[in-house]
């Protein structure tokens, strides 16, 4: 979902919905933080 949301900003980007954007920073970013975190910390082991 990451990539495609980038691939969209990046090739789409006359057609990005900033609320939609701010919504996904605000509501999706913190939850994918807390698993990166998780993965790393289970790397380090």
């Amino acid at each position: 979902m990451i990539i495609g949301m980038r691939n969209y900003i990046t090739h789409e980007y006359f057609q990005v919905k900033f609320g939609v954007v701010k919504e996904v920073l605000t509501l999706d970013l913190p939850e994918l933080e807390e698993q990166i975190d998780k993965y790393l910390s289970e790397e380090d082991k």
